[in-house]
């Protein structure tokens, strides 16, 4: 009788588990069908089991859900789980460590399972991006290359997924996984000197002056003559008051680009930050001379010749002798009027702009130019 009742037991118990893997596999075929809802019911159920639970088609169905979860338009079926695609990735890693013989490894593989996963990771960080949901589509990029290192994978990492982490931290404020990201991509070249730049912009970020530098000067080397980065590199001269470097790099610059502007304007803030205002205006004026519609240029014009004449007034007061003096004022004027033109053109290029106009009238008042000073007292009225 002992027997008979142990015979029984088992049984019982194989009858039992048996009905869990038909839940198990009842999912599957609602998966199939795209009856999602009906599909997690089953599987929810087997998972409370003891032991459907531990057996890999259960975490291998529970993989299939997910994604078809977040393929789904349906919302009722979109909102299966809170993350689906992670979700899919725990069940795939999870049916594979319960499965030692590797059956499953090589459905994952003949399916190109972990492919498809990785591509919807892709998508979701896109879409995330373009939400600005700038850490959840670093998460997701990040996914992307977790899942892309598999040796269930069939492919290769893709650089530009790499790169897309970079910019979603970069923009998420994340600046060590930028700069971690970024320089992964350097190797290749991939993008040129992008990663560069966007590195060089996360040491900003940092405040880390020295390593920006650094970054820039590498670009350099592995793009030698490249002009985009030379003129970050000179703005970041100009930004930190590194004169004597940006000099450099600006006569380097203008001797492979001798019709760039922008260089000639760049050369011209150097020297006026040395103070060397006779070797600005030769700048400026070079400058003017390629392209003439520049607020900036003429502006900075204007403020060199006034600081020109500035110096000579401050001369000209040490002269004892009348005649002399007399004679000192008059080139002084001459060169306060050379101001005249660049603040007029700048003023025109920027009618709003209130340094401009405070220049012009200071000048207008001493040159005796007093229908041109009224009328910019009176544009000033109110704006100061």
């Amino acid at each position: 009788m002992k027997k008979l009742v142990l015979l029984l037991s088992a049984i019982i118990l194989t009858i039992g588990v048996s009905a869990q893997k038909g839940k198990v596999n009842s999912a599957l075929s609602f998966i199939d069908q795209g009856a999602l809802d009906k599909a997690k019911e089953n599987l929810d159920e087997a998972l409370k089991d003891d032991k459907s639970k531990e057996w890999t088609k259960t975490y291998f169905a529970l993989g299939k859900l997910a994604m078809a979860s977040f393929e789904s338009e349906n919302p009722k079926f979109k909102s299966l789980y809170r993350n689906p695609l992670t979700e899919a990735y725990d069940a795939f890693e999870k049916s594979m460590q319960l499965d030692p013989k590797g059956g499953t490894k090589k459905l994952l593989q003949v399916n190109s399972t972990y492919l498809l996963l990785g591509n919807m990771f892709i998508n979701q960080g896109v879409e995330r991006f373009q939400k600005s949901d700038f850490k959840g589509a670093l998460e997701s990029f990040e996914n992307n290359l977790k899942v892309s290192v598999s040796d269930v994978y069939v492919g290769l990492v893709d650089t530009g997924i790499i790169f897309n982490a970079g910019l979603a931290a970069y923009n998420a404020k994340m600046f060590d996984e930028a700069i971690s990201y970024f320089e992964a991509c350097t190797p290749t070249k991939y993008e040129g000197t992008q990663p560069y730049q966007l590195m060089y912009l996360a040491y900003i970020g940092k405040e880390d002056l020295d390593a920006a530098e650094e970054v820039l000067n590498r670009a350099f080397e592995q793009f030698p003559g490249n002009q985009e980065v030379l003129l970050v590199l000179i703005q970041h001269y100009l930004d930190n008051d590194l004169t004597d470097k940006g000099l450099a790099s600006v006569e380097m610059a203008l001797s492979k680009d001798p019709e760039n502007f922008s260089l000639h304007l760049a050369q011209g803030v150097f020297f006026m930050k040395l103070e060397r205002y006779e070797d600005a205006i030769v700048a400026l004026e070079k400058s003017v001379a390629i392209k003439s519609d520049e607020f900036a240029t003429q502006l900075n014009l204007g403020i060199s010749y006034y600081n020109v004449a500035f110096e000579m007034y401050l001369k000209s007061n040490e002269i004892m002798d009348v005649q002399k003096y007399n004679q000192a004022v008059a080139e002084v004027n001459k060169v306060f009027s050379k101001a005249v033109a660049p603040f007029e053109e700048a003023h025109r290029l920027n009618p709003e702009d209130i340094d401009t106009m405070k220049n012009l009238k200071e000048l207008y008042y001493r040159l005796n130019m007093t229908e041109k000073y009224d009328a910019i007292v009176k544009k000033l009225e109110g704006k100061i």
